[in-house]
Order: structure tokens, then C-alpha cells, then sequence
């Protein structure tokens, strides 16, 4: 079902809506709602088999091996849901805004002021949630401003996919259209082990600032045609490149074969979401491996912020690079 959004109640209390309820509130660390329906984990299943006794429990049951049932943690009750793979990623909404809430706060949007709607379906299986930034506002035609927002899909038991939302709109429904102004990023993932909550968190507050501060680029970017193999030969001359000061007399030109497929994967992502064959996927696709720096966590003399810093530095050579503004001007003498 593409359930059309369009919630704007007006109490700062619970309210009931269809298959849920909801709340309106202003204080971004407030996610009272997600506290006790979103906090999850998998925890194993059994059978009643007769056969095989639990030395723990006494009762006889075998685990099901592959799958798992889902516990409420706040609860410390099992969830009435088809259970999920080994290989499902669970995500808990509780998790997944605070990550959003810590994003926001390292970005230029933690002072600007914020309207929040939160919101549960089904016994807390699915979650979405919106923020509103009323003192964003975008001229969508003239004469008609909207507020810049930010949506978040998720859900637990398989039935949603991950889904991030950002830009100046009215309404949306979750097959990726919005309605009554335009977005500036999309991105749509299913629960495998492949998924990134922090890198599309990521997406949707470096895509904010686009939006926000660079309209004019980002929408040259969305309209300059970049192929694949565009962008491989922009790698390769540029953040994948060697330095081999005698690479130019060797027969075979030789690159980072391993950050050129990485960042090749990125931008295929970019095309699942829709975002197109363009100079926009390929932006997104750089800047999600130059925010998704959480492998670097827990490696000796590896600095976060210092490799966020570096690689945030060599995009910007990439776009400063001949190839790319090429695509660029190209461009915009066909527009």
C-alpha cells in the first residue's frame, strides 16, 4: 500500500491514528514514543519436539536454526511477528532516530527550529518519522514556499523497506514521489546484511545543505547526464589514481581497484533509488564513502575525524577535476 502522508495534528499528546498512533512534539532528543516499541532485538526460536530437552528450561524443543523471533526489550515480551532470517538486518527504530538525532546535531541544522511528528503502526512493527524545519522555506513556484523536511520509513518484520526522504514538499507515499514541491535525496534499502543506516542518515543531512545552500549546483547535478563509465574514468584519473611517478611508461594503466568497485557500488545504489545516470549519483556516491567512515572505528592510530576530514577534502578535487566539470559545462549548453 503507498498510504499518502500528509499528518499534521495539533496536540503535543499520543494521539490515535489508523493502525497506530502518533505524536507532535519540538524537542529533538525526545523519542519517548520509540522508547517502548523500539527497542529490539532477534532472540532464537524453538519447537516442541518431544525429543530433545533444554537443560536450561526442562522443557523438550530443538532451535530452529536460520531464524529468530523478535523481544521487546523495554518489555521483555516476544513480538506477535513472522519471525526474520539470520540474514535480515534489524534495525530498531529507537536506534535508528537516535543516530539521526546525533547526525542533526553535527550539521548546521541542530539550530535552526524543528516541528517533529512521530509516529507507530501496528504495535510498533513500522515506524515513520518527520521533521519539519519551519523557518526552511523553499519557493517551489513563485509565490509558493514550503517547508524543508526530512522523512524516515522503517519497519522490523520485512514489511518496509529503509527509506529517507529529504527536500521541500507537501505530502509523499512511500514508492518515492512527493507532491506539491520537490525532493533533494531519496534513498531506498532493504534490511540485508548490504544496509547502511549511518551512510543514508548521512545522505539526508549532507543533501539538506546542498539543498539549502547550493540549489543552483545541485540542480546542474540532476540534470548532467553521467554514465558508468563516466564515472569510472573520473575515478580513475582522480581519487583512485595512482602515483607511481613511472606509471607513464608502464603498458598497463594501474589504479585502486578496490576504491573504484567500492565507490562504482555506490553508484549503482544511487540508480536503485532513482536517482539516475547523473553528475547527483555520483556526488551522492562520493560523499557517502567520504561520511561513512565507521570502519574506521576501533583501529589503532585511526582518527575519525581525521579521515572524514581527509577524504571530504579529496572529493572536493574530484569535483574541482576537468573531467567532472566537463560533464558540467557540457551540460549546460544542452540546457
Amino acid at each position: 500500500m503507498n498510504e499518502i502522508v500528509n499528518f499534521r495534528g495539533e496536540t503535543n499528546n499520543v494521539k490515535a491514528i489508523r493502525n497506530g498512533m502518533a505524536v507532535k512534539h519540538n524537542n529533538l532528543l525526545d523519542l519517548s514514543l520509540y522508547e517502548e516499541y523500539g527497542k529490539v532485538k532477534k532472540v532464537p526460536l524453538h519447537v516442541l519436539d518431544g525429543n530433545t530437552i533444554d537443560t536450561q528450561t526442562g522443557v523438550y524443543s530443538t532451535e530452529i536454526k536460520g531464524y529468530y523471533g523478535l523481544l521487546n526489550v523495554k518489555t521483555d515480551t516476544v513480538i506477535q511477528t513472522k519471525p526474520v532470517s539470520e540474514t535480515y538486518k534489524l534495525v530498531p527504530h529507537y536506534n535508528l532516530f537516535a543516530l539521526q538525532n546525533n547526525n542533526i546535531f553535527d550539521s548546521s541544522l541542530r539550530d535552526k527550529k524543528m516541528e517533529i511528528h512521530d509516529r507507530l503502526y501496528e504495535d510498533g512493527l513500522k515506524a515513520h518519522r518527520t521533521i519539519y524545519f519551519p523557518e526552511l522555506k523553499v519557493d517551489v513556484k513563485q509565490g509558493d514556499s514550503v517547508m524543508f523536511r526530512i522523512d524516515i520509513f522503517n519497519s522490523i518484520n520485512m514489511t518496509w523497506a529503509l527509506q529517507v526522504f529529504t527536500g521541500a514538499y507537501r505530502s509523499l507515499c512511500r514508492n518515492s514521489c512527493v507532491f506539491g514541491g520537490e525532493k533533494a535525496y531519496h534513498g531506498i534499502s532493504k534490511h540485508t546484511s548490504g544496509l547502511s543506516p549511518e551512510s543514508m542518515i548521512g545522505k539526508t543531512v549532507y543533501s539538506s545543505d546542498m539543498f539549502l545552500e547550493h540549489k543552483h549546483t545541485m540542480d546542474k547535478w540532476l540534470h548532467a547526464p553521467c554514465s558508468e563509465q563516466n564515472f569510472s574514468q573520473i575515478l580513475k584519473e582522480t581519487l583512485c589514481k595512482n602515483t607511481d611517478k613511472y606509471q607513464h611508461l608502464k603498458d598497463k594503466v594501474k589504479f585502486n581497484e578496490k576504491l573504484h568497485d567500492h565507490l562504482l557500488d555506490n553508484f549503482r545504489s544511487e540508480l536503485n533509488s532513482g536517482n539516475g545516470h547523473t553528475l547527483w549519483s555520483g556526488y551522492n556516491a562520493l560523499t557517502s564513502w567520504s561520511t561513512h567512515t565507521e570502519e574506521q572505528r576501533g583501529r589503532k592510530n585511526q582518527n575519525v575525524h581525521e579521515v572524514r576530514r581527509k577524504r571530504e577534502n579529496q572529493v572536493r578535487n574530484v569535483l574541482d577535476s576537468e573531467l567532472w566539470l566537463d560533464l558540467e559545462n557540457a551540460s549546460r549548453l544542452v540546457n
